[in-house]
């Protein structure tokens, strides 16, 4: 499995999505996202538990995931790889703190 990524996991429901970043296998990574699109009492402050509650309740989650890019070793370049995607994806299931941390790393950067 592929490890040191910038991924994206969309809700086949609806067609919104996330873009996040890992240092670990991807396929541990999407798990722990169905588990938390799932298991909406446990991960009440997952992105993915608030998007099922508050649009899909009492619906089976449908993730897809995808790699946005790979072979990131560091976790610098993964951070930045990650705050460019969602700089230019705009994705609407990030949380606002999560995209405002990100501008502030691109900007400390620059």
């Amino acid at each position: 499995m592929e490890k040191n990524v910038v991924y994206k996991v969309t809700c086949n429901s609806c067609q919104e999505y996330y873009v996040g970043e890992t240092g670990r296998s991807i396929h541990e990574r999407a798990l722990e996202h169905r588990r938390a699109a799932s298991k909406l009492v446990f991960y009440g402050s997952n992105a993915f538990a608030a998007h099922y509650r508050e649009k899909h309740d009492g619906f089976e989650s449908d993730l897809s995931v995808n790699i946005l890019e790979k072979s990131l070793g560091s976790t610098i370049k993964r951070k930045i790889r990650e705050a460019m995607y969602i700089q230019q994806l705009q994705p609407s299931l990030n949380l606002k703190s999560e995209c405002e941390e990100v501008r502030a790393f691109l900007i400390k950067i620059d």
